[in-house]
């Protein structure tokens, strides 16, 4: 079996309202993601989520457009699908379908477990997104947010996708897109939902003085990677406005040691953060020892 040639579908429900990414997060409950819709890929594993307002025909069909878009950027082509019934058997879909010349078919009634590659991907996702969540929550419990999840969510698949597996040391994204990863994504990542300093904007413009960081007047919190820009740039939720932006000259606190800072007093771990911490890779002992693997 080739990349493409099943893909397993299904929905995320959430009774939690999600934010939308390009606004400020004060819209109405009914304007807010209410789901996602799940694909994972039969031959890699390979996950993508698109995110929903409403779980309707229009916006699952949306989805589907927007993952074969995304697969065909990658050199992957698309020939059958694989999902349970319900909105995916709705006419509008079924047309959405076989008007792409791709192929169809549904688990038994009763039986959930013929499509179980997708619902292990969406408790994969789910779990790792929540545990995201509950350590920013027991870490930093001032920006706790439950209504972030869509882009925990994001995060989740997209760290899920660059990770090499324990048993062949290929990472899903390789497989699906039948190329070599540089791991660039995985010595660019950080924890989500971490604290973040921005650069002050009239210091990256031409002309600019040194920089200069302050550790209270910029700090934001890290919600994941830009899924359109290159892979060191990180999306920034700006704690005031609410607004989240793609952001490149950034300074990560990944273990959290800057949240209690004073507004007066600078942290004593300042110096060392921006001196080293942006270059700097930590791996756990097992990384560096093979060993212990056995």
């Amino acid at each position: 079996m080739s990349p493409g040639d099943r893909i397993f579908c299904d929905q995320l429900e959430s009774r939690v309202q999600g934010r939308l990414f390009h606004t400020a997060g004060r819209e109405p409950d009914k304007d807010r993601f209410c789901g996602a819709t799940i694909f994972c890929d039969a031959a890699s594993g390979y996950i993508h989520a698109t995110f929903q307002v409403t779980l309707n025909a229009t916006d699952s069909i949306n989805a589907l457009d927007n993952f074969e878009r995304v697969a065909l950027h990658q050199g992957v082509d698309i020939k059958s699908y694989h999902t349970d019934t319900g909105i995916f058997k709705s006419k509008r879909f079924v047309h959405e379908i076989i008007s792409n010349a791709k192929t169809i078919c549904y688990s038994g009634v009763g039986a959930k477990w013929q499509n179980g590659a997708a619902e292990s991907a969406i408790g994969l996702v789910s779990s790792t997104a929540r545990t995201n969540m509950i350590h920013v929550a027991l870490h930093w419990p001032e920006v706790e947010d439950t209504a972030l999840w869509p882009l925990a969510v994001q995060h989740a698949v997209h760290m899920y996708n660059h990770t090499p597996s324990p048993s062949s040391g290929i990472a899903p994204i390789e497989v699906f897109s039948r190329t070599i990863s540089d791991c660039q994504v995985l010595r660019n990542a950080h924890p989500w939902g971490a604290p973040v300093y921005v650069l002050e904007p009239r210091l990256t413009s031409s002309g600019g003085k040194l920089p200069k960081w302050q550790p209270r007047s910029r700090r934001g919190q890290f919600v994941g990677m830009s899924p359109i820009h290159a892979e060191s740039i990180g999306l920034v939720r700006n704690l005031n406005t609410g607004y989240i932006s793609p952001q490149y000259h950034l300074v990560y606190d990944d273990w959290f040691e800057t949240v209690y800072s004073s507004l007066d007093n600078e942290p004593p771990e300042w110096n060392d953060m921006c001196t080293f911490q942006q270059y700097e890779t930590y791996f756990d002992p097992c990384w560096s020892d093979p060993s212990c693997l056995s």
